[in-house]
């Protein structure tokens, strides 16, 4: 009888310990970059191409934070990017041809009435995420 009680126990505090998880998966809403194509470029010519950025399945995605990650190096000379509130820009006048494979990463983070939060216990999940990273490769062609 006392081990189906700690069993009992077991199940009730992993089951409290890992609702939030469950239910934010069950629900997908996770941070996505756009899948597609970027313009082609051609060089001494002025380029100009913005990704996108967005949380799928939440419709207050405004209520988070995006950070980019990404390598200039891998872009070509000339070429810049400059980041938005949910967006990147690739920018410039590209001063070498080739094929281009550019990675790009974004990791979200949930904001609470103007502020960032901030860990408030074991069982604390504000931003109703299964995932809160995204990244995608890009293939930049300048001709």
């Amino acid at each position: 009888m006392k081990s189906v009680r700690y069993v009992l126990v077991g199940l009730l505090l992993f089951n409290l310990s890992s609702c939030d998880p469950i239910l934010d998966c069950i629900v997908n809403a996770h941070p996505e970059l756009e899948e597609r194509a970027l313009a082609i470029g051609s060089l001494g010519l002025r380029y100009r191409e913005e990704i996108f950025a967005e949380v799928r399945n939440d419709p207050q995605d405004d209520q988070y934070v995006y950070y980019f990650n990404y390598n200039l190096n891998d872009l070509p000379r000339g070429l810049d990017i400059i980041e938005y509130d949910r967006s990147v820009v690739i920018i410039g006048v590209p001063e070498e041809r080739g094929t281009f494979d550019f990675q790009l990463g974004v990791v979200v983070d949930y904001i609470e009435s103007g502020f960032h939060d901030e860990q408030e216990g074991p069982f604390y999940d504000e931003d109703f995420l299964c995932d809160t990273d995204d990244f995608r490769s890009y293939e930049l062609i300048i001709r």
